[in-house]
């Protein structure tokens, strides 16, 4: 019997967007793509930085353009749909697990970005006062994130660290 595996999909218009990179001049480098990235608001304009440990990730770089925008900032693409290999990192994720950042090489280093298990959110159900202002306050907080999801162990067991795993916007 054949045996079904995912891949890393070709990608569709919209998948990918333009953006500037980083939150200062000059910080990305062609090492750099395939790395981590959240926006944030850089003076009025949304900006692509490296995401940092337990961050939720936004999307992953796909290019570094040779020019500058913005009085000097690296300037490129962020795949902010579909699906991506990355690396387990030093904590087991298993298929269906919403993932966030563990670790990637600093800025200009090549590297692939290590995933672990977004931690568990437990709601306060204590009392009923408790839950339902514990949902509001998750429903804002979550409001236009974009969480990622492991849909497929590549390699290894998605038990230990660089195991290679695909995730995909969910």
């Amino acid at each position: 019997m054949a045996t079904f595996k995912h891949g890393v999909s070709i990608l569709r218009d919209g998948d990918i967007i333009s953006i500037p990179l980083g939150a200062t001049q000059n910080a990305f480098a062609q090492a750099d793509v395939g790395k981590a990235v959240k926006f944030q608001n850089l003076n009025g304009t949304m900006v692509a930085v490296l995401c940092t440990a337990g961050d939720d990730i936004d999307g992953f770089v796909t290019s570094v353009e040779p020019h500058t925008v913005n009085n000097g900032y690296s300037f490129g693409g962020v795949q902010i749909k579909g699906r991506v290999e990355v690396e387990v990192g030093t904590s087991a994720v298993a298929v269906g697990d919403l993932v966030v950042l563990d670790s990637q090489a600093a800025a200009g280093t090549a590297g692939v970005p290590q995933v672990i298990k977004r931690p568990d959110d437990t709601l306060d159900s204590s009392t009923t006062a408790a839950l339902a202002a514990d949902v509001a306050g998750r429903l804002n907080a979550y409001a236009g994130k974009h969480f990622w999801r492991c849909i497929q162990v590549v390699s290894g067991t998605g038990a230990a660290q660089g195991d290679k795993i695909i995730i995909e916007r969910v």
